[in-house]
């Protein structure tokens, strides 16, 4: 048997090799995102490479099963050159794209704050544009695509080889093959046992929550782990925290609004504008801002500076923006098995009070499945490039320049019947941040390359909002404006889980001089479609997943799910949970670098938090959304 025990120790090698490998992206991934780990606490940090090491072994013998197996079977079956070719481009071609999906999310991480998981695959496939995008990537990222090839190269030049040559002679007699199986099934049993973990249950996204807090999760994990416990995760199952009725006493997503003025009806403008964190409104963080028409615009308008996302994705905004569903759950509500689900919106609830939809978005028609969703949400008109038809504005990526698109939306607006609901999103602050050249200096470059983008598209709210104010709807018109998601960041809070989130939401009536002000009370994404059935006075019962900022009895809150692990916001308190357990508890006001866990703190202080209320809340929130999801009752019908 010395010949097994040879090739045991020879794929013991070869693994090992590619747990180095692991060691390197998650180094490279530490590095090249120093400035979002710089508030960790050096034993945390510790923490992440020494016990992320079962995530890489996990991941690693996972995805190289059949490389081990061919090692554990008979020497003479898997010697000679052509087998050991074999084994060598196996590892080369899977070790190496495991290494690749390692270094690429360390710049995507910057916009998804999360490892990568599987439902990038039903974004790539939603969006066509991503094609045009790829060229563009690897210029931009070059030197991510060189360490990789580097690194390939070493592995390649490094890769153990056997100098053994055994004979071409098969085992023989009963007892040799049975001693070889049992060997060969007594390793796999042991590698598999690593692969699963020590635990009574196996490794998971969340198993990491019990070595590093929130923000270090993404560095304790590695990229194909997440991309493969997140398959076939879709399904979501209804946690029996309460009875259903106890529940909904705890918190209910039904909503009733009533037409208490009998008047006229408002038209209602929403616009969402790509990667507008708030970090970049020199308004709201009392820093250098980029935006400074919709600073202006703020000055006039209800403004919240605790307001949130609901997610980090695009395509994730919104159904939240639009029909108040939070995104709860591994994959968006577009690309989810529950994408057929009957839903309340915004649109659909004006649309039943005579009101004419539309929705604007400059990019490819069908990208991210906009154009299904908006129809799902009762979007009667949907107006993307192809109905924009002039490419002389393309911006070679995703679509048409902001500033000729907003144009065209003012146009359109001018000509729709009244009242009318209408849904802008803007695209042309998203990588790669290209503008016209005709404004190449016009604004300022900023810090990061987002910044004037951010600039420019700024400058096109500001061009359409001249186009279309001396129009005799502007003033009966009310105006929402947020942004999808935030962006990459400079400032430490901005790059926490609480901060990460931060974005501007604000209400403007021109009609309405007394809607004005700062409102500190928390709100979300998923506030606006209550907010805005309430502040027009509609007759509608729906199902929303947030509240009315304009109603008092409704308490402000905000809630986020990212990395597996659930965030809930209310008064100043954060709390995290895995959906089992209560993992921490901050208090982002005061502490807004989240150092102090409120869980872990005894005597003064800690009796100013109720945790039963806050964890209550929810997972009445978990329970209902997941319970609704799986039946089909997003609608209060």
């Amino acid at each position: 048997m010395h010949l097994f025990s040879h090739q045991i120790l020879l794929l013991g090698k070869r693994l090992l090799l590619l747990l180095f490998m692991f060691f390197l992206g998650r180094l490279f991934f530490y590095l090249h995102n120093l400035h979002y780990f710089a508030g960790a606490w050096p034993d945390e940090v510790i923490n992440s490479f020494v016990y992320g090491v079962q995530f890489d072994v996990s991941a690693i013998i996972y995805f190289h099963l059949p490389f081990i197996i061919l090692h554990l079977l008979p020497a003479n079956f898997v010697s000679g050159r052509v087998n050991e070719k074999i084994l060598e481009y196996y590892f080369i071609v899977v070790g190496g794209l495991m290494m690749l999906g390692n270094l690429l999310d360390s710049e995507y991480f910057r916009f998804t704050g999360k490892r990568t998981t599987s439902d990038i695959f039903a974004y790539a496939g939603l969006s066509e544009d991503i094609i045009n995008l790829i060229p563009r990537f690897i210029y931009d990222y070059w030197y991510i695509f060189l360490i990789w090839l580097l690194l390939l190269y070493g592995a390649w030049r490094i890769y153990p080889v056997s100098r053994k040559r055994c004979s071409p002679k098969l085992i023989s007699g009963k007892r040799g093959v049975m001693l070889h199986t049992l060997m060969m099934l007594l390793a796999l049993v042991f590698l598999i046992s690593l692969a699963r973990g020590y635990r009574l249950k196996p490794l998971r996204v969340i198993t990491a929550t019990n070595y590093v807090s929130a923000e270090n999760l993404p560095l304790i994990l590695n990229t194909p782990f997440t991309i493969m416990k997140s398959f076939n995760k879709q399904h979501l199952r209804v946690p029996d925290y309460f009875s259903m009725e106890q529940a909904e006493r705890i918190y209910s997503p039904v909503h009733n609004t009533q037409n208490s003025n009998g008047g006229g009806k408002l038209n209602v403008v929403v616009i969402i504008m790509e990667s507008f964190s708030k970090e970049h409104s020199g308004y709201l963080s009392g820093s250098e801002g980029y935006m400074p028409f919709l600073d202006s615009l703020m000055q006039h308008s209800l403004v919240f500076p605790n307001s949130f996302a609901n997610a980090k994705k695009s395509i994730e905004a919104l159904p939240a923006i639009l029909a108040s569903i939070p995104a709860l759950m591994e994959t968006p509500f577009i690309s989810s098995p529950y994408s057929a689900n009957a839903i309340n919106s915004l649109p659909g609830e004006l649309g039943r009070h005579d009101y004419h939809t539309s929705f604007f978005h400059g990019g490819i028609n069908g990208t991210m499945g906009f154009d299904d969703f908006t129809r799902l949400a009762g979007v009667e008109n949907y107006y993307g490039r192809n109905e924009f038809g002039n490419d002389e504005y393309f911006d070679g990526y995703w679509g048409i320049y902001d500033e000729e698109f907003f144009l065209y939306f003012a146009q359109k607006l001018n000509s729709f019947p009244q009242p009318f609901f209408s849904c802008f999103f803007s695209l042309s602050s998203h990588h790669p941040y290209t503008i016209p050249d005709k404004h190449k200096d016009r604004f300022p470059d900023g810090e990061l390359p987002i910044h004037k983008s951010i600039a420019y598209a700024d400058y096109s709210l500001m061009r359409f909002f001249e186009s279309i104010r001396d129009k005799h709807w502007f003033d009966n018109t009310l105006f929402v404006i947020t942004s999808d998601h935030t962006a990459k960041s400079l400032n430490p809070f901005y790059q926490n889980r609480v901060g990460d989130y931060a974005v501007p939401i604000l209400y403007f009536h021109p009609g309405n001089p007394d809607l004005k002000g700062v409102n500190n009370r928390i709100t979300q994404h998923i506030d606006i479609m209550p907010s805005v059935l309430d502040y027009v006075n509609t007759d509608s019962h729906f199902i929303s997943f947030g509240s009315s900022v304009f109603s008092d009895r409704e308490k402000g809150f905000a809630v986020n799910y990212l990395n597996q692990l659930y965030q809930y916001k209310e008064d100043e308190w954060v709390l995290f949970h895995n959906g089992e357990r209560a993992t921490a508890i901050h208090n982002f006001i005061t502490d807004s670098l989240l150092r102090k866990n409120y869980l872990e703190m005894q005597g003064a202080g800690h009796e100013n938090v109720n945790k039963t209320d806050l964890e209550a809340r929810l997972k009445s929130i978990i329970q209902q959304y997941n319970h609704r999801m799986l039946n089909n009752q997003l609608t209060a019908e």
